[in-house]
């Protein structure tokens, strides 16, 4: 039970504090009993694991260090490719390993390539953008193209630019190109990600505000600077809904970029409104 409230309340309700806390009581419920597999204390500990990658690492860090420890003992391959996944996008994003995380990745793709039907198409979707996103932070500019090309193919030849999942296809494609400094190619893949999230009423999510924090920047750097400042507004309104410390840093930068298209369009008095909102309060030394 405690499993299951720690799975609706962060798939459904995005509320990872909630989420954290429940998937934690599920793991000391499932260490404490005898009756437990240890391939089912992985799929719990896992839970946590993803909960605490979004909120709080320092809490998740020894949950992370048990798992990374664990999971060759795993005997279901199942279980072991999600692992191979959650190990991926801690070593990425919390730890910067991306070396590291990028053998993970490899190691789920191809547990996922032996494997039929629509719900295996779609995860091996996503983890190919997942794996495009770890070479692009490892610098491997033209890897992290082909991987997402590959990502972009099942998307397109097994479900749809208005797929639940399209709006994370192409914001990696849209990430790839700024990095490289396309811009015209990054705005037309962030497009077509918000156009997904729309399309599948995903518009308060936080995929979605962070398209829009992308698509804003790209904007900024062909001189939209007004649409690029109603992106920033909308994300911030996404976020500002949202449960968690991550989210509060999102909307201070958000409005600290907001403050400098105001700048470069010569508003200075905008400018100096937006920082006052960017600024923490006594009580938030933060």
């Amino acid at each position: 039970c405690a499993y299951g409230l720690a799975q609706v309340l962060a798939v459904q309700d995005k509320d990872m504090p909630r989420a954290l806390d429940y998937a934690k009581q599920a793991y000391e419920f499932a260490c404490g009993s005898d009756g437990v597999s240890r391939d089912v204390k992985c799929i719990v500990l896992r839970r946590v694991v993803r909960c605490a990658l979004w909120i709080d690492p320092e809490v998740g860090r020894p949950f992370f260090d048990a798992l990374e420890a664990s999971y060759q003992t795993i005997t279901d391959p199942h279980v072991r490719a999600i692992v191979h996944e959650t190990i991926a996008m801690w070593l990425r994003i919390v730890d910067y390993k991306f070396g590291e995380a990028e053998e993970h990745w490899r190691l789920y793709i191809a547990q996922l390539q032996q494997l039929r039907g629509v719900a295996a198409k779609r995860s091996l979707c996503i983890a190919w953008r997942d794996y495009s996103l770890t070479l692009l932070s490892n610098r491997k500019t033209d890897s992290a193209y082909n991987a997402a090309q590959e990502s972009l193919q099942i998307l397109q030849s097994h479900f749809s630019d208005s797929d639940i999942d399209a709006g994370l296809v192409y914001k990696a494609l849209g990430t790839i190109a700024a990095q490289t400094a396309r811009w015209d190619d990054a705005v037309a893949a962030f497009t077509k990600s918000e156009d997904a999230c729309m399309s599948n009423d995903d518009h308060g999510s936080a995929i979605f505000a962070s398209t829009l924090s992308c698509h804003a920047e790209a904007l900024c750097n062909i001189k939209q600077f007004a649409l690029a400042i109603t992106k920033l507004e909308k994300a911030i309104e996404i976020w500002s809904s949202m449960n968690g410390p991550s989210y509060n840093h999102k909307v201070t930068r958000s409005c600290i970029e907001i403050a400098e298209c105001h700048l470069k369009m010569g508003n200075e008095n905008q400018a100096r409104h937006w920082m006052s909102q960017a600024m923490p309060s006594a009580e938030n030394p933060e």
